[in-house]
């Protein structure tokens, strides 16, 4: 057993997967297919394995190319495979796509909108099949420069870089898994060269107008010039900030109904005597748990929001008293509450 597979174990024990469907995102990569591999090396004969692969189709004959190179392994495997387009081969479809190296009106490029299309289609296919887990190949670089851009942007208590485990949606039944964060992409590419395993090349990636890319491609390696082991140094640190979560969100999920109190058409009541008595990380935590478990765009709400909320709820508190928050929400601040509604009320202040 390879050290990769060593450390995807004691990530993830075999036996919590036994006799399970487990829906894997492949986009041909260096990481998917090394995880693929490892699963399947791995695999109990009672654990069946689907092969997703989303193309965004942005990179013309290469973005095809890659869909063909996963659809070829999974054969090779003999496992199913799944994809978003009909499968068209790099050279046949080289006329058809010969417009598609430039941006197409409506087509959104940005990387939000890009990963909510890519997850989309791996739940919908995971729903299919009936899988328990859809596992994708984020390792320790992607966790260190997770964790670098949640700190550039200001997240707080909330830099817990990429959970190895969590509910793809609340209250899903579908467990989004990612095993092998343990693992370094030198540790990924020694892997495939053993076992002599090719993978494909994402030109898309080299380019650093995304933010992502250029800590990637730049940041990192300035900053690994003085400091050698900085990308293991931020995984631990991300290790270290999600066990304080953890902890705190126990803490916040103890909150609703004392401090915290949801109403009838998901809208919120935050009581301002009882909320001052509760440190404002956790009463920020329970806020997040309650804006994620009514689908509100959480990653929109900005620093000055959350200041906002904060300010909002201090019991001596004098100035606006009405404010519109992403998402069509209303907060309104009354005597004794600070309320948060589903709506928009036109005379509020939007900050």
């Amino acid at each position: 057993m390879t050290s990769l597979e060593e450390k995807l174990i004691s990530r993830w024990p075999v036996s919590r997967w036994t006799g399970l469907t487990l829906t894997i995102g492949v986009s041909g990569g260096a990481d998917s297919v090394a995880l693929l591999r490892a699963l399947h090396r791995l695999q109990p004969p009672t654990t069946k394995l689907i092969v997703v692969h989303f193309n965004h189709g942005l990179r013309a004959t290469e973005s095809d190319g890659d869909a063909c190179f996963v659809s070829s392994l999974a054969e090779q495997l003999g496992l199913p495979f799944h994809c978003n387009q009909v499968l068209r081969h790099p050279i046949d479809s080289m006329e058809a796509n010969r417009t598609a190296e430039v941006p197409q009106i409506g087509v959104p490029r940005d990387e939000a909108s890009l990963r909510r299309a890519r997850y989309d289609y791996l739940e919908q296919v995971s729903h299919q099949v009936g899988s328990r887990y859809l596992v994708t190949a984020h390792s320790m670089d992607d966790q260190a420069e997770t964790v670098l851009f949640q700190l550039l942007r200001g997240s707080g208590t909330s830099m817990t870089g990429i959970r190895p485990f969590r509910e793809l949606r609340p209250g899903s039944d579908l467990v989004l898994a990612r095993p092998i964060l343990d693992v370094s992409r030198i540790e990924i590419e020694e892997y495939l060269t053993e076992m002599g395993q090719s993978f494909r090349h994402d030109r898309s990636n080299d380019c650093t107008d995304y933010s992502r890319n250029w800590i990637r491609r730049e940041l990192l390696p300035m900053i690994e010039t003085r400091i050698k082991n900085a990308r293991q140094a931020l995984a631990r640190s991300a290790t270290t900030m999600l066990e304080f979560t953890e902890w705190n969100e126990d803490r916040a999920i103890e909150l609703f109904g004392v401090v915290l109190c949801p109403c009838r058409n998901g809208g919120l009541d935050l009581l301002v005597e009882q909320a001052a008595l509760q440190p404002w990380f956790t009463l920020q935590a329970a806020m997040r748990l309650h804006w994620k478990k009514q689908n509100w765009p959480l990653g929109e709400m900005t620093h000055r929001h959350w200041q906002t909320i904060r300010a909002a709820l201090d019991r001596n508190y004098q100035g606006e008293r009405t404010w519109n928050l992403p998402g069509n929400l209303t907060l309104e601040r009354t005597a004794n509450e600070l309320q948060i509604r589903n709506h928009r009320d036109s005379s509020s202040e939007e900050y």
